[in-house]
């Protein structure tokens, strides 16, 4: 069988628009955790230097893992513009679903605060490069929120914040396991 030079331009037009929808589309997440980016006036010296907000922007993300670069690259999203003197604030829900002692290691570049039920677990308040500080805390079964702040100053950042219950594998912050299920937004 032979094709006509019209049935194979024919073709080749069908397969680069399959392309370009597939390279266009936005890709598809869990809407498991809420950020708010904001955009810094000025420079940030630590976590708490006083908000002036020049720009912010709000996101609903899968996970929380920022690749470690000089601009900000979600592992799922991809480029979200800044590069630095920025903050994020993260919210998260999420269901208990084996009690137990959890560990949440956040590795940052450079500082944050964490908190779960409105009681702080861990934090670096300054600059430094990417390293990994642990919080544990004991959960109940059931529903408890959590939130994290993080800031970027000056130079390299990556953020990529991890849990485990004591004994069991780890996930990324916003993946649901057997131990602990994140609900999604909208609530």
């Amino acid at each position: 069988m032979r094709l006509s030079r019209g049935q194979i331009f024919f073709a080749a037009m069908c397969l680069s628009s399959i392309l370009v929808i597939n390279t266009v589309r936005p890709r598809q997440i869990a809407p498991n955790i809420k950020a708010v980016l904001t955009k810094q006036d000025g420079s940030i010296a630590n976590i708490d230097t006083p908000r002036k907000a020049s720009t912010t922007k709000n996101y609903l993300l899968d996970v929380v893992e920022f690749q470690n670069s000089n601009t900000l690259i979600h592992k799922t999203m991809g480029p979200l513009g800044f590069t630095n003197d920025f903050f994020i604030d993260f919210e998260a829900e999420l269901e208990v679903l084996e009690a137990g002692m959890y560990t949440f290691n956040v590795a940052s570049d450079d500082g944050f605060r964490l908190w779960v039920d409105d009681k702080q677990l861990a934090e670096w308040l300054g600059d430094r490069p990417v390293a990994t500080t642990p919080g544990k805390i004991a959960l109940d079964k059931g529903r408890h929120k959590l939130r994290l702040s993080y800031f970027q100053g000056y130079g390299n950042l990556g953020l990529k914040v991890t849990y485990n219950k004591e004994g069991s594998s780890s996930y990324r912050l916003g993946e649901s396991s057997a131990q602990l299920e994140f609900i999604p937004y909208p609530r």
